[in-house]
């Protein structure tokens, strides 16, 4: 991860620690952490000023049940792997700080991975619906009440845009636009708009408002 003087476009310093090509990054609020994400099946956060790691994201299933979420099938499925004592790492595309610093959300095959931003740990996995399972696309609303994931492309007609309530994982709406992968999901400064980018091609406004 190389990390620049964007004033005068000059390379500062490099941190180091993933094995494999980085996903995703993203800065917290206040631009002194950075967390990303590896095909390496990690994610991490760094201390940007002192160019170190100061925590590592788990991503294997939580032993704690009651922090599981979503899809009612897809939740039996991985009740399953904790009861045969599964500890592989889920393969984990994107990643986002929520506005006041406090939650990391992660995009991971079959769901959505919340963390507490001090101490690392997980807060909650959102399984995702057969069709949607790929939620590579993440950003949460300027309120940080909301996080709004985008899934690829998997046989469905349209692929969905789920609106996420952080403290419940409840799935308050869902938008369905492109015929693809959603790659790129944005909101306006006040939260009324929603930009969503896909490998279709286009960018689509989504009215926001009254969810808000």
């Amino acid at each position: 991860l190389y990390v620049w003087d964007v004033q005068h476009w000059e390379r500062l310093d490099e941190v180091t620690g993933h094995s494999r090509s980085i996903q995703s990054v993203a800065f917290g609020p206040e631009g002194k952490l950075l967390a990303s994400a590896s095909t390496d099946k990690t994610a991490r956060v760094w201390d940007v000023e002192h160019r170190k790691q100061v925590g590592q994201l788990p991503l294997t299933l939580p032993l704690d049940t009651a922090k599981y979420k979503g899809d009612a099938r897809r939740i039996q499925i991985a009740l399953k792997w904790l009861e045969e004592g599964s500890e592989k790492s889920a393969e984990i595309k994107a990643i986002a700080f929520s506005p006041c610093g406090t939650v990391i959300a992660g995009g991971l095959w079959r769901e959505i991975r919340l963390w507490d931003a001090t101490t690392y740990e997980t807060r909650m996995a959102i399984f995702q619906p057969v069709g949607c399972q790929k939620p590579f696309a993440l950003t949460f609303s300027p309120c940080g009440r909301y996080l709004v994931s985008g899934a690829w492309w998997q046989g469905t007609d349209k692929v969905s845009i789920r609106l996420w309530e952080v403290t419940s994982g409840e799935n308050i709406a869902t938008f369905w636009g492109h015929p693809t992968d959603v790659q790129s999901l944005a909101f306006s400064p006040d939260g009324a708009l929603l930009a969503s980018g896909s490998y279709d091609g286009t960018i689509l406004l989504w009215d926001m408002k009254s969810y808000f």
